[in-house]
C-alpha cells in the first residue's frame, strides 16, 4: 500500500481518471473561450497563423453550444453532443475569422491532436475532443515530471495540479495547461538545482532550464518572472560567478527579446479593441500616480481576495459552475497543512531561496494585476478580469514560504500526509464532477 501511495502514482492515476471524466463530461466548448481556443488551435494544426479560415461546419458545431455558458438554467443532454459526431468536417467550406492573439507554440498538443483528426476525415467534435486528448496527455506528462523530478514538495505539487481547477483546464482546449504543467516543472527543475543532491549543473541543464522557461511564458508573458527562481541556485552549482550571472542575463534578455517579439507580432495581427485602444491612458496613469495604483492593486486584493481563492481552487465552465463552499475550502486548508508540514529533514531551504521565490511571486501577482488593469476598464474601483488560475503557475512560490523544519513530525508521517491528500482529492473531485453534470444535464 506505501509503494502505492507515491504523488507521481497517484497523480497519474487521478489525472487519467477525473481528467477523462471531466474531457467527456464537460459539454463541447464549455470550458471559458474555449471555442477560441479551438479555432487558434485548428488554424495552428494548418499552419495558418494570420489571415486564418475555419471551416464553416466547425464554426456551426461551436455555434450549438452558444446558450450555456452564462445560463446555469439552460441545458444540454449526451443525445444532443453525440449527434453532432456526424457533421462532417468539409474543410473546403471556411469562413474567415479575427485572427486570435496567442503564439501557437501555446496549441501545439492540440493542434497535434487535431491534424491527426484531419488526416482521418473526423467532424469538427471529434476533432475538438482529440484536442482535448492531446492537451490532457501532455499536461500529465509536465505535472508527473515536476512531481518526480522536485526534492521537496512532492505531495504539494500532487494536490497543486489535482485541483479541480487545474484539471478540468487540462481537459479542455485551453492554452493554460501548457503554461501550468511547464511552469510546475520549471519550478521543480529549479528546486532540484537549488537544493537537490546534484553537486554541478550541465551546460545542457541550463539550456533545458531556458527551454522551460520560454514554454512556460511565451504563451503569457507575466510568467517570465519564473526566471528569477535561477537566483535561488547555488553560484557554485553553476561554476564561476561570470557564468552564473552571465547566464541568468543572458537568457533573461534573450528571453524577454523574444516575448517582445511575439506579443508585437500576435497582437498586431489583429484590429485592436476599443479597450486595448485606451491602455496607454491606463499606463500613463501608472506612471504617474504610482502610490495610487498599488493602493488600488491592493484594495483589489482585499476585495475579491476570497473570490481569487475559490476560483483557484475551482469556479469551472464559464465561471458558472461552482463547488460547494466547504469543497473549495478544504482544499485550501488541506494545501496549507501540505506546506506546513511536507519536508526531508535533510534539505533545508535556505532563507535567501525564499525570498527570490518571495520576490518571484510578489511581481508575478503585480504582472498579472498590471496586465488586467491596462486590458480591461475598472469595476467599482477595482482591477476587474482577475482570474484565481491565474496565479495557478505562481502557487509552489508562495508555498516554499512555508517550508520548515521547526515543526517536527514522526519519520512514517508521509503516509499519512498522502492519505490525506489522496482523501482531499477525491472529495473535491468528486464533487467538482457532481456540479459539472448538475450544471448540464440536470
Amino acid at each position: 500500500m506505501k509503494n502505492l501511495l507515491r504523488p507521481e502514482k497517484i497523480l497519474l492515476v487521478f489525472g487519467l481518471v477525473f481528467g477523462l471524466t471531466f474531457l467527456f463530461l464537460t459539454p463541447p466548448f464549455q470550458v471559458a473561450d474555449e471555442g477560441v481556443h479551438f479555432f487558434r488551435s485548428y488554424q495552428t494544426a494548418q499552419g495558418e497563423l494570420v489571415d486564418p479560415t475555419i471551416p464553416s461546419s466547425a464554426v456551426a458545431t461551436a455555434a450549438k453550444f452558444n446558450h450555456l455558458p452564462f445560463h446555469p438554467e439552460k441545458k444540454t443532454s449526451f443525445t444532443e453532443i453525440v449527434s453532432l459526431l456526424s457533421l462532417p468536417l468539409e474543410p473546403q467550406n471556411t469562413q474567415k475569422i479575427p485572427s486570435i492573439a496567442y503564439p501557437p507554440l501555446a496549441y501545439l498538443p492540440q493542434a497535434l491532436g487535431i491534424r491527426i483528426g484531419i488526416l482521418f476525415e473526423l467532424s469538427p467534435l471529434s476533432l475538438m475532443y482529440l484536442g482535448r486528448l492531446f492537451n490532457l496527455m501532455v499536461w500529465l506528462t509536465l505535472a508527473g515530471l515536476a512531481v518526480r523530478r522536485t526534492p521537496i514538495f512532492k505531495w504539494l505539487f500532487c494536490l497543486l495540479a489535482l485541483s479541480p481547477m487545474s484539471l478540468f483546464e487540462a481537459a479542455s482546449l485551453s492554452k493554460d495547461p501548457l503554461i501550468n504543467g511547464a511552469s510546475f516543472l520549471l519550478i521543480a527543475s529549479y528546486f532540484d538545482a537549488a537544493f537537490g543532491a546534484r553537486q554541478r549543473m550541465r551546460n545542457r541543464d541550463l539550456l533545458g532550464l531556458f527551454l522551460l522557461l520560454l514554454l512556460a511564458s511565451l504563451p503569457k508573458s507575466v510568467y517570465a518572472v519564473l526566471g528569477l527562481l535561477f537566483l535561488a541556485v547555488p553560484v557554485a552549482k553553476v561554476g564561476s560567478r561570470k557564468k552564473y550571472f552571465g547566464y541568468f542575463f543572458l537568457t533573461m534578455a534573450l528571453l524577454f527579446a523574444i516575448l517582445l517579439l511575439g506579443n508585437y507580432f500576435f497582437f498586431h495581427a489583429r484590429p485592436p479593441s476599443q479597450d486595448f485602444v485606451e491602455w496607454r491612458g491606463r499606463l500613463h496613469f501608472i506612471l504617474g500616480h504610482p502610490l495610487g495604483f498599488l493602493e488600488m492593486l491592493a484594495r483589489t486584493l482585499l476585495k475579491n481576495g476570497g473570490e481569487y481563492l475559490e476560483m483557484f481552487v475551482g469556479v469551472l465552465g464559464w465561471l458558472d459552475t461552482v463547488l460547494p463552499e466547504p469543497v473549495w475550502m478544504l482544499y485550501g486548508v488541506v494545501l496549507l497543512l501540505v506546506a506546513l508540514l511536507e519536508k526531508d529533514p535533510d534539505i533545508p531551504v535556505p532563507r535567501r531561496a525564499k525570498l527570490v521565490s518571495f520576490a518571484a511571486l510578489t511581481l508575478g501577482v503585480l504582472a498579472i494585476m498590471t496586465t488586467m488593469y491596462l486590458a480591461l476598464p475598472l469595476q467599482n474601483g477595482v482591477v476587474a478580469g482577475v482570474q484565481g488560475r491565474y496565479f495557478i503557475p505562481l502557487a509552489p512560490l508562495f508555498f516554499l514560504s512555508l517550508y520548515n523544519q521547526r515543526i517536527r513530525v514522526d519519520s512514517d508521517f508521509g503516509g499519512i500526509l498522502g492519505k490525506l491528500v489522496v482523501l482531499t482529492a477525491s472529495i473535491a473531485l468528486i464533487a467538482a464532477s457532481l456540479a459539472v453534470y448538475s450544471r448540464y444535464y440536470l
